[in-house]
């Protein structure tokens, strides 16, 4: 039944390419041209050095630092290994590092955005505010290291057996070796930039969100916001673009992309079943989505911190000042729960830490 309604959404969509060719083939040079002037410059270097350190022993010589003991700070040593190397690099490299450090089920949590493509790309060139930065990386990050502390010290971690082709493991110190695949990788990155940015224009093209508009008038959530949503979902640097054209106030702008870039899309989670087996992928994404809730909270909850000013470009729609207000409670809750949560995991790792002495 799956296999029929793949097939039927593939004829659909090469029919569409022939109805809506213009359109469809506008929107892929478009797609192409982000990852050809942003993408790649702001991640291709980050991956080559990523994989020269790694190919140099570097992660393991991070995880002898650990001052751990036993299969669960093992583990834990690996997924802050492999967490600090995906904040740095970007997707999808998070990802292969989780994939090669043996700690593929929380990847979700070490697959995170590249600082630099954040600042340069998102911050300043579309949003035109670098203080952004700070809210949105840090909630980001943080809300990252969080759950991937909460899930690896409160049960055990089991590696998911790999299925996948390749991990790109390679013997000794190769440079070449780490440009080609930096290629390779960025390369499928690219093309999954382009299939997805194809399918939105598709959508918008057979009027899909016109329609479902309709549907959420009441609560004044309008078109342009549904299209947002939807790249978002499928694609997420020009989900960013979506969102940062909307008008609406600095801070729910803010909240969306830090969802968005917390989420990644669809097209981040194909990108990172190049390194992850079959049966990760599940539980992959249910991370990815609780990740980009905590991460929209988070910022939220930090936003005024950094940034004083919160002027509409436009009259707020009654639709996001139901948002804002309740964005204001969940994080009031959550600035209240922070303490309770950090006393509770010093608790746990205060007693993990006697069981293992004793």
């Amino acid at each position: 039944m799956r296999n029929r309604i793949v097939s039927l959404v593939a004829l659909f969509c090469c029919a569409a390419l022939l109805v809506f060719s213009d359109a469809c083939l506008d929107a892929a040079r478009s797609a192409l041209a982000i990852w050809w002037n942003s993408v790649l410059p702001a991640l291709l270097p980050f991956s080559v050095f990523l994989s020269l350190a790694e190919s140099a022993g570097l992660p393991s010589v991070l995880r002898r630092l650990l001052p751990v003991s036993g299969s669960r700070w093992a583990a834990l040593a690996n997924a802050l290994t492999s967490f600090l190397f995906g904040a740095i690099s970007g997707f999808p490299n998070g990802a292969r590092i989780a994939a090669s450090a043996e700690c593929s089920p929380l990847a979700a949590y070490c697959n995170l955005c590249s600082p630099i493509f954040l600042h340069s790309v998102i911050c300043c060139g579309l949003l035109k505010s670098p203080n952004m930065f700070a809210p949105l990386y840090i909630s980001h990050c943080l809300s990252a290291l969080v759950l991937l502390l909460a899930s690896t010290l409160t049960r055990q971690v089991r590696q998911a057996p790999a299925d996948t082709a390749d991990i790109l493991r390679r013997d000794g110190i190769d440079l070449i070796g780490g440009i080609r695949d930096s290629i390779g990788v960025l390369g499928a990155v690219g093309g999954c930039m382009v299939v997805f940015s194809v399918l939105l224009t598709i959508l918008c093209e057979a009027n899909v969100f016109r329609f479902t508009a309709v549907l959420f008038s009441g609560i004044g959530i309008e078109e342009d916001v549904l299209r947002a949503a939807a790249h978002g979902l499928l694609e997420f640097s020009g989900g960013c673009a979506a969102i940062a054209s909307l008008s609406l106030p600095l801070r729910i702008k803010a909240v969306l992309i830090s969802l968005t870039i917390s989420f990644g899309g669809f097209c981040v989670l194909l990108q990172s079943r190049i390194f992850l087996p079959a049966s990760a992928m599940r539980v992959y994404l249910l991370r990815k989505a609780l990740h980009a809730l905590l991460s929209g909270l988070l910022c939220y909850t930090l936003f005024p911190a950094f940034l004083k000013t919160d002027m509409p470009a436009l009259n707020i729609p009654n639709g996001a000042r139901y948002i804002d207000n309740s964005l204001t409670g969940l994080g009031l809750l959550f600035a209240s729960a922070i303490p309770l949560a950090a006393v509770y995991l010093a608790g746990l790792c205060l007693k993990k830490r006697l069981a293992a002495h004793m």
